[in-house]
């Protein structure tokens, strides 16, 4: 519950909190939690708060670390296929993949195609920008996972 509320946190308050700023919004979420146990009379192991509470702290800070790199994986992987970035076909040597790549990097910086792609949204969106949003969005907050913030309602 302190993990998803952490990252529920992070999304609708703080994005990128600084070091120090994510340890304390760790220690608010813990408390928080704590206090949503005690009212619905949720009983703690004997002797694991607040032992560990610092421990604890730490973890959920570490987890939204994560939760910001597995953000970003799935946006590097929706950039390179909407930008179609990388060459097709599995016998291409490394020299030539990496010719192709900066080539489409830099023809799509010079025109400034970037900005848009080719609309496969049936009109719903215009631009690279909210349709990569949108399709981020859909794959990591709705996804499948037992820590995606759907199952918060208030996330909804």
């Amino acid at each position: 519950m302190a993990k998803l509320d952490m990252r529920l946190q992070a999304v609708l308050n703080h994005p990128v909190p600084e070091h120090q700023r994510a340890l304390h919004l760790a220690r608010e979420v813990l408390d928080s939690v704590l206090w949503t146990y005690k009212e619905e009379n949720i009983k703690l192991e004997r002797g694991f708060f607040p032992e560990y509470s610092e421990q604890m702290s730490q973890l959920l800070r570490d987890d939204l670390f994560t939760f910001h790199t597995e953000l970003r994986k799935i946006m590097i992987s929706i950039v390179k296929w909407s930008y179609d970035i990388f060459p097709k076909g599995s016998a291409v040597c490394k020299e030539e993949v990496q010719r192709h790549v900066t080539a489409t990097a830099a023809k799509l910086i010079k025109t400034g195609d970037y900005l848009q792609i080719p609309d496969s949204s049936q009109g719903k969106y215009k631009n690279f920008v909210s349709q990569a949003l949108m399709d981020a969005c859909i794959e990591f907050y709705y996804g499948n996972s037992s820590k995606a913030l759907k199952h918060r309602n208030n996330f909804h």
